[in-house]
């Protein structure tokens, strides 16, 4: 996924340059997103959400940015984090 150069710092499908993978992006409110799980191949949140959800996340890799704002968790299925399209 390629932003356009003046995106801000909360981006929608407006903000799609380019989407070199063809994914389809849906856009939901809040956690609506984690009700949405079972109806996408994955989904981009933020950690606080996916913690209300009571999803208990396996850390991937540990930030370094200094003055990193925000946290993103990716959800995948259980049993699905192989599939060649996640």
């Amino acid at each position: 996924m390629i932003l356009k150069e003046n995106s801000k710092e909360f981006v929608t499908q407006r903000d799609i340059a380019e989407n070199p993978q063809n994914l389809q992006i849906k856009e939901v409110e809040g956690v609506q997103v984690v009700r949405a799980i079972n109806d996408v191949d994955f989904i981009v949140s933020s950690s606080q959400t996916v913690a209300l959800a009571g999803i208990k996340p396996q850390t991937m890799g540990q930030e370094t940015a200094k003055d990193n704002k925000y946290t993103l968790a990716l959800v995948i299925l259980k049993g699905r984090e192989n599939e060649p399209k996640i």
